[in-house]
């Protein structure tokens, strides 16, 4: 027989010596010859099912991974799309904010993106514009104000010396009409008080004019500790008032107008004196800005005379105020226009009984030519 009706044989095969082995066999049925050779095929069919299922298995984790990252980076640009589509115009809004709170009230926002937000956008906008409108309104009322003080000042400033000036040519007019000559005291008096009420109609109007046509600073690096002590020697030689001059080492020099702030020096020299009279000590300092003022010199005039009241000290740089009997109310004034030309900064302190600091705070010349 042949193929797979052959009869199977199982044998095996012992070595006894050198020279003799033992031979064994045996025949198999052919029934289970072919059961054999199916369980076999069956084996190896099962083998190759299992490499099948391996690869399937494999196959499919590997389809789930794919498949998750083309999801995944679907669903995440389908997310960015949205999310930008959304935030651009909550960007721009707040960026918006952020120049209008800078002072940019010509700055608008382009209302876009969803309805809420272009809703908000379009209410930022009208905010904006009546913000702006409220800030002309009160610019234009703080200008009227303004004016106004400056006429009642100027009113009042004149209104003084006119009274004296009308008694005068009174007194004159009926000194004229006597029958006898006109006494020479009585004419040199009134007179003289007539030019004396003129000279100081005179001295307003000089610094009036100066205070309305202040010329821009010729800046520059500025020696404030040669304008204060000149300015101290001057005032000794005429006053009774004691001078100190303190000036921090080594000196700082101030970024400024020389002839600019030797009048600002003599103002507040003069306020000081005027207030202590005949007794007290006027201090002169400079220094550098200690706290809040890096790059900044720190000019101070310091009296130990009665002070102010918080009331008073409000109303000390008011146009026209003024708490002595003669003068224009000006000074400060003056000061204070001067010092905001430099980019500086013009402060009063005083309590009653103790005294009054008056300081004036300058760029420093080192930090201006490092910053330029």
């Amino acid at each position: 027989m042949t193929g797979d009706d052959a009869p199977r044989q199982v044998s095996g095969v012992a070595a006894l010596d050198d020279d003799h082995v033992i031979l064994v066999g045996y025949q198999l049925d052919p029934d289970i010859s072919s059961e054999i050779v199916a369980l076999q095929k069956n084996l190896s069919m099962y083998r190759r099912l299992g490499v099948y299922t391996w690869l399937s298995q494999r196959s499919l984790w590997i389809f789930a991974v794919l498949w998750s990252l083309v999801l995944g980076g679907v669903s995440f640009g389908l997310a960015y799309l949205v999310s930008r589509g959304i935030a651009r115009p909550i960007v721009a809004l707040r960026a918006g904010m952020e120049r209008v709170s800078e002072g940019d009230l010509g700055h608008r926002v382009d209302p876009s993106g969803t309805s809420e937000v272009r809703f908000l956008a379009s209410s930022f906008n009208r905010m904006v514009d009546e913000i702006r409108a409220s800030r002309r309104a009160l610019l234009r009322a703080e200008r009227l104000a303004a004016w106004r003080e400056v006429a009642r000042a100027v009113a009042h400033e004149i209104r003084n010396p006119l009274t004296p000036i009308q008694f005068a040519l009174q007194r004159l007019r009926e000194e004229a009409s006597r029958p006898e000559p006109p006494r020479a005291e009585v004419v040199l008096e009134n007179s003289e008080a007539i030019l004396r009420e003129v000279r100081s109609l005179q001295e307003f109007a000089t610094a009036f004019s100066a205070v309305a046509q202040l010329p821009e600073p010729k800046l520059g690096p500025c020696d404030l500790e040669a304008i204060l002590d000149d300015a101290a020697r001057l005032y000794r030689g005429s006053s009774p008032v004691e001078f100190r001059v303190e000036v921090e080492q080594p000196v700082p020099l101030a970024w400024a107008d020389a002839g600019q702030m030797q009048r600002v020096i003599v103002n507040l020299i003069k306020n000081a004196v005027e207030v202590l009279g005949e007794h007290g000590v006027v201090t002169l300092r400079v220094r550098r800005e200690a706290e809040g003022g890096e790059g900044n010199i720190l000019l101070e005039v310091e009296d130990n005379g009665p002070g102010m009241d918080p009331a008073t000290l409000e109303r000390a740089v008011h146009p026209g105020f003024t708490t002595k009997s003669t003068g224009s109310g000006l000074g400060l004034t003056l000061v204070q226009r001067i010092v905001e030309q430099h980019g500086g900064r013009f402060g009063l302190e005083s309590s009653p009984g103790v005294g009054t600091r008056a300081w004036v705070s300058l760029p420093s010349a080192d930090h201006r030519q490092v910053a330029e």
